[in-house]
């Protein structure tokens, strides 16, 4: 392949589908190879070239008999089938003439009939699978896709297909969003969608169990003439992009179970192709141990009990670095996704300063089972991985999106029982929340997704049940420290070092929650409200838009009295529910003293009055906004950091200070006391620990809605991006390469 022309897919803004001067030659050939070998697969003979040469006519006046995407694209697929088996991709016959492994990239599952997307151009499993049909009289074929993520593309394919059933086992509520339980077909394809998300870290028991229970009895009743596999291999445990700890020997199992599988409902007609897999390692031993299992030999690799894998954690998590959750409160597609991402990269490879003891107690404590996992995260091999990591000073929580939700007519899909309307039940083992998500973004923000939904209007209640539910979501993981709630319309005003500081530097929360509200109470009250906690005069109103301490949001999270008391306010009269709950609940339990009189967001608000602030347009997006909008924050009066003496006048400069490179924790080489040593040495002794800008200071700007993403991004991506304070300075410790979120 070429360098990227830097023309991405419309569908993939985070910019993992590119398009290059040979990406359709490359598709081409990788999708003729599929339809090659399924020929030579139909046609029971070895997979040479002659016989794939053979095998490829006639598909395409076949191909050309509806207008379907997919019928289009195997017409031009199998022209390229003679350039695609000579070099073009590589087939590999198994040991049974009926079997062959399509080792070929571009990957496919993701491409839906118009759009591109997650590295796929062709959806290569569903060309095959249709020329099968047409070119060989195969009336039922089923795929079955174990990549860890969804195979979106081959199920808007099929989805109203009965004649093609697809069965996909992935991880749940990670990128592209889809592939609930509850999205099992449309019209004359409902059953005809079997979709298993499995959850974090299920390893290779889960994977026996759900082949068992689940995906054998289903293919028994659908009873195919062939079996087409979508082999993706990153769902492998040294895979750096999800988590479901499979083994390079769960794919042997994986390959002995779906041969047997063939063999018994269709002659052993069994034709796989390769999809994701992104550690080099870990994909040669993968596709290695599924063609010895085709050929009927034994594993090279024996199955590791789990508490002997590697533990999956980044290295700053092991060290203790304490999290800002950032709560995006939204139902559609995050539209400064990129600005955000860009953003985000600004945090990777840091170390705070104030959670330097906790590193230190990690590497040069007493404790076995840390040593153990600091040497796993820091050994040379597992270098290129953790480059990879997502940055952990930050941490993405979204909720699933309501619009566009379309579901099957049947019940979920679980272990194959008798009753329901598919001949099925659930199987709670597996069960995922609530199914059927719809999110639809890329990048960090999918990789995110809470489980649950919440149904929100505008100026109801829900939105603080939304609310509510992201702060429960964030409190799971005890590193996160400070929850700020953010809008789809939301842009940051610092870059992300000096947030981090802004908000570590004081334990309070920022909900403007000090000022008598009596006036809005004789509205909104009602006698009804009271309770043995909540009393007319508590009543305060704030911004939606807040940062929280852990304390006030697990105290958020436990409310029941004032959340059940809301119910009955006539909120409307004066504002917004959202805009009352929380600076009331946190009167009521008088924690004002222990909050910033102040919001984290910036808003302007128009001349005349308004119900909402403004949206700015593309042209008024400039440096003098994002100065304007931090107000007199902007100065180097503000300045509070001192390492050794002031710095006047580089406020730029001073959240940055505050951090480490975690090179100095990485260069020990899985060494822990080499690791310790650094660690020791890593902060001057003089450094004090302030918020590098006021505390009431806005940290966030809106409403930058989607017709000024150019123009925000732009701000993001020039060279002058760190002397406007967007980005850390060229000069400070970061790793701009590795991934954000």
């Amino acid at each position: 392949m070429t360098e990227p022309t830097g023309v991405r897919d419309l569908d993939d803004p985070d910019g993992p589908t590119y398009a290059t001067p040979t990406s359709y030659a490359d598709a081409l050939a990788a999708a003729g190879a599929a339809v090659a070998l399924l020929d030579a697969v139909v046609a029971g003979c070895s997979g040479s070239t002659s016989c794939a040469q053979e095998g490829s006519g006639g598909g395409s006046g076949a191909a050309q008999e509806d207008g379907s995407a997919a019928a289009a694209a195997a017409g031009s697929a199998q022209a390229a089938a003679r350039a695609a088996a000579a070099g073009g991709g590589q087939a590999a016959a198994a040991a049974e003439p009926t079997v062959g492994f399509s080792v070929c990239r571009p990957p496919g599952h993701h491409a839906t009939p118009g759009d591109q997307m997650g590295f796929c151009l062709l959806n290569n499993a569903a060309l095959a699978a249709r020329h099968a049909q047409r070119a060989h009289g195969l009336r039922r074929v089923l795929i079955l896709d174990w990549d860890v993520h969804h195979g979106n593309g081959t199920q808007d394919i099929f989805v109203a297909d009965p004649s093609v059933m697809l069965i996909d086992m992935h991880q749940q509520d990670v990128w592209p969003g889809s592939g609930g339980e509850g999205e099992t077909g449309e019209g004359a394809g409902a059953c005809a969608t079997l979709n298993v998300p499995l959850p974090r870290h299920s390893g290779h028991e889960a994977a026996q169990r759900v082949w068992q229970r689940v995906v054998a009895p289903a293919a028994r009743r659908f009873k195919p003439d062939l079996f087409v596999v979508s082999a993706g291999y990153d769902a492998h445990w040294r895979d750096p992009l999800e988590h479901l700890q499979f083994q390079s020997g769960t794919f042997h199992w994986l390959g002995g179970a779906v041969l047997a599988l063939a063999r018994e409902l269709c002659d052993g007609r069994l034709l796989l192709l390769l999809e994701g897999g992104y550690n080099q390692e870990a994909l040669g031993e993968s596709v290695a141990e599924t063609v010895l299992a085709l050929l009927g030999w034994p594993s090279a690799h024996p199955l590791l009990l789990p508490e002997q894998l590697p533990h999956p954690e980044p290295l700053q998590q092991l060290l203790g670095v304490k999290k800002v959750a950032l709560l995006f409160l939204t139902k559609i597609k995050m539209p400064h996704e990129l600005t955000w991402r860009l953003w985000l990269e600004g945090a990777v490879g840091v170390l705070p300063h104030q959670h330097l003891a906790a590193a230190q107690e990690a590497a040069c404590g007493s404790d076995d089972d840390a040593h153990r996992r600091l040497a796993c995260a820091c050994a040379p091999q597992q270098q290129q991985q953790q480059q990879q990591q997502q940055q952990v000073l930050f941490i993405v929580y979204v909720p699933r999106a309501l619009a566009g939700i379309q579901r099957g007519h049947c019940q979920r899909w679980g272990a194959v029982l008798s009753g329901g309307a598919c001949g099925l039940r659930p199987l709670p083992a597996f069960s995922a929340g609530v199914a059927g998500p719809c999110f639809e973004p890329d990048g960090i923000f999918i990789k995110h997704i809470i489980p649950g939904r919440v149904k929100t209007e505008w100026g109801h209640l829900s939105l603080v049940a939304a609310s509510r539910r992201l702060l429960a979501e964030s409190l799971n993981d005890p590193l996160n420290e400070r929850f700020v709630l953010l809008s789809s319309s939301g842009v940051p005003l610092y870059d992300p070092l000096t947030f981090y500081q802004r908000l570590m530097g004081v334990e309070r929360s920022h909900v403007a929650a000090c000022y008598e509200s009596y006036w809005l109470s004789v509205p909104i009250w009602k006698p009804a409200m009271e309770t043995p906690l909540l009393k007319k005069e508590h009543v305060r109103k704030s911004s939606q838009w807040f940062s929280l301490t852990r304390k006030h949001a697990e105290l958020t999270v436990a409310d029941e009295e004032v959340y059940e008391a809301f119910k009955h306010c006539d909120c409307w009269k004066a504002g917004t529910p959202d805009e009352f709950y929380l600076a009331t609940l946190l009167k009521a339990h008088d924690e004002v003293p222990n909050t910033h009189c102040s919001t984290p967001t910036w808003v302007q608000w128009p001349s005349t009055p308004s119900a909402h602030p403004k949206s700015f347009k593309a042209a008024e997006v400039t440096p003098q906004l994002v100065h304007s909008a931090r107000g007199s924050c902007d100065t180097a009066s503000e300045l509070k950091l001192q390492v050794g003496a002031a710095l006047p006048g580089c406020q730029l400069q001073t959240a940055h200070r505050m951090f480490s490179p975690l090179a100095v924790v990485m260069e020990g080489g899985g060494n822990c006391g080499e690791a310790c040593h650094r660690l020791q040495g890593a902060v001057p002794a003089n450094t004090t620990i302030e918020p590098p800008i006021n505390p009431k200071c806005y940290v966030v700007g809106r409403k930058f809605e989607d017709d000024t993403v150019a123009a925000v991004t732009q701000l993001f991506v020039t060279r002058a991006a760190p002397q406007l304070g967007l980005l850390p300075a060229a000069a400070s410790p970061r790793n701009r390469t590795a991934g954000g979120g």
